[in-house]
């Protein structure tokens, strides 16, 4: 029986968190930094060194592909926002236009591009240019044209066209197989606002009835380029190493193949980049979401990564069955059911087993069976309930409105701890009816005094899909009180209040016409600016993939 809530994932994301910080030692405190549009030298770098470290002189080496299923994807969203930028040099006049950019993009497509740069230049160049460069500039300020000042005399030769490409311009390009000639080529599209001429060095991964997986090598630049791997029937995985940066389109054939595919990819990288695929194509209205979540029904139950079981698992609750089907019951009851067959198979993979186990909770629509499950019976072998999974069952049994809210005090009384508190929140939030909505909100207001941990809880329960009868009011509320909130609260927390709040469940034209006046008014705070726009965009997508696929 596990003891410990945290599956290995959680784990190795520590372990890189500490490497991430070790890293600042260089990255931004022997050197800092000249002025905050170079906030990429701090933190792309040790993104980058906290993985990199993480993976070579650790036990934890996921760092990787728990890097793939969860960082990765972020970085995707943030750079097909109206609000990308580039990785350096991005323009901030100010500490509080720079903090807007502590996102997926100076993160996670940072140091995949610093990744990548290590690739091409080798370990030699690569850190032979970083010791010159922390050799001349230590205790002191410093800029991007200093680093590739560094990496010239090391041996790199001209970076200006790299950089320029990959860290200059903001955006992110398309790849896509294209089977309608006599040969399949794979084709780049960059995006039109944004153009640039990058090159993607990856592979192309095959498969065909019957055959093992086979790799090859692919350089892709503006010109198409012969897939000779993607013969007729076999599918294809683009960039099944994840070594580029870009989103890619998965073909038709791939596609309807996948659901037998999945249990035949035994590296997890090349599932990774799969399921990111998979995501993007239902976020850009490419991929319908009731096949999207046929896919996870096929690929959770063999799902031997734990980060990989946890990003299904949100994936199919959150985005498809929170927002974009519209039988989101029964969608529920296939997540339940995929989420314990992995369960109950993963008797000797704890990780798993735990983040299995917190999907079939989230997605579980029976309170008799949380019951059970929260008084420590009718639990599979290896599982035992410990604080962590008893809030989270408190906590979908609030969503159903099967729990009272004196027992959810009752069990704080039981566990007087700072994470418990922020637990009890999100419960009494998710409560679905008007009192819990009205007293989150007055924490949203301001109203009622709340830690930004609770704020964040408040905001995180009080939408659910099937509690519209008690929310709808609070979706024009939103967007017309929005604005005040600058006026008790401020920076970081600022922005993330307006983000947790904002009505995201509420998948109608009438929503995006109230965020798109909220948007126009000259005198809104640029933090709460940025987040609204942000969520604007996730709706626009959202909305454009009902009306596609009429789900």
């Amino acid at each position: 029986m596990f003891t410990s809530k945290v599956t290995s994932a959680e784990r190795t994301n520590r372990a890189t968190t500490i490497a991430h910080e070790m890293a600042h030692m260089w990255f931004g405190d022997l050197v800092t930094m000249r002025w905050w549009d170079d906030l990429w030298l701090n933190e792309s770098f040790a993104e980058y060194m906290g993985h990199r470290v993480t993976d070579d002189a650790t036990p934890f080496t996921d760092a990787w592909i728990d890097n793939a299923f969860g960082r990765k994807y972020w970085g995707l969203t943030a750079d097909q926002r109206t609000s990308t930028h580039p990785v350096a040099a991005t323009g901030a006049t100010s500490s509080e236009e720079a903090l807007q950019n502590l996102d997926g993009i100076t993160y996670a497509k940072g140091a995949a591009v610093v990744k990548q740069l290590n690739a091409i230049l080798g370990d030699e160049v690569f850190f032979g240019g970083l010791r010159q460069h922390f050799n001349r500039h230590r205790f002191a300020n410093a800029t991007m044209q200093d680093l590739f000042t560094a990496w010239q005399s090391a041996g790199a030769g001209d970076l200006g066209e790299w950089s320029q490409s990959w860290l200059r311009t903001p955006g992110i390009d398309l790849i896509q197989l294209d089977r309608s000639g006599e040969m399949p080529v794979l084709v780049r599209t960059t995006p039109s606002e944004h153009p640039a001429d990058r090159q993607h060095a990856m592979s192309l991964a095959a498969h065909e009835n019957g055959q093992a997986w086979s790799s090859e090598p692919v350089t892709l630049g503006a010109e198409p380029v012969a897939a000779s791997g993607a013969t007729v029937g076999r599918s294809v995985v683009l960039d099944p190493a994840d070594q580029t940066w870009a989103r890619f389109a998965i073909d038709d054939l791939t596609l309807n193949a996948l659901p037998g595919l999945l249990p035949t990819m035994s590296d997890p990288l090349m599932r990774a980049s799969v399921w990111n695929a998979v995501r993007d194509g239902v976020r850009n209205a490419l991929i319908d979401p009731a096949q999207a979540l046929a896919l996870v029904e096929a690929g959770l139950p063999h799902e031997d990564q734990d980060s990989g079981v946890t990003a299904l698992g949100r994936f199919a609750i959150e985005t498809l069955c929170g927002s974009l089907l519209k039988d989101a019951v029964s969608g529920l009851q296939k997540v339940f059911v995929a989420a314990t067959a992995r369960m109950l198979t993963a008797e000797l993979e704890p990780g798993v087993q735990l983040a299995a186990m917190r999907a079939a909770i989230a997605s579980c629509a029976d309170p008799s069976q949380l019951r059970g499950w929260l008084s420590g019976v009718e639990l599979p072998a290896g599982v035992r309930v410990d604080l962590d999974l008893r809030w989270k069952t408190l906590l979908r049994l609030a969503a159903l409105g099967a729990v009272e809210r004196s027992e959810l005090h009752e069990w704080l009384e039981r566990d007087r701890t700072a994470q418990a508190q922020v637990d009890l929140t999100q419960c009494l939030a998710s409560l679905p009816d008007e009192e819990a909505k009205a007293h989150a909100w007055d924490m949203f207001s301001g109203a009622v005094d709340a830690t930004n941990h609770e704020l964040d809880a408040a905001g995180v329960g009080f939408w659910h899909r099937g509690q519209e009868h008690v929310t709808a009011p609070y979706v024009g509320r939103y967007f017309a009180e929005v604005g005040a909130t600058a006026k008790v609260r401020s920076g970081y927390v600022l922005a993330e209040a307006a983000q947790v709040f904002f009505p995201r469940r509420s998948l109608a034209r009438s929503t995006l016409e109230a965020a798109q006046s909220a948007l126009a008014d000259a005198s809104l705070d640029h933090s709460l600016r940025r987040a609204i726009e942000d969520e604007t965009d996730d709706l626009t997508l959202g909305l454009l993939a009902r009306e596609t696929f009429q789900t």
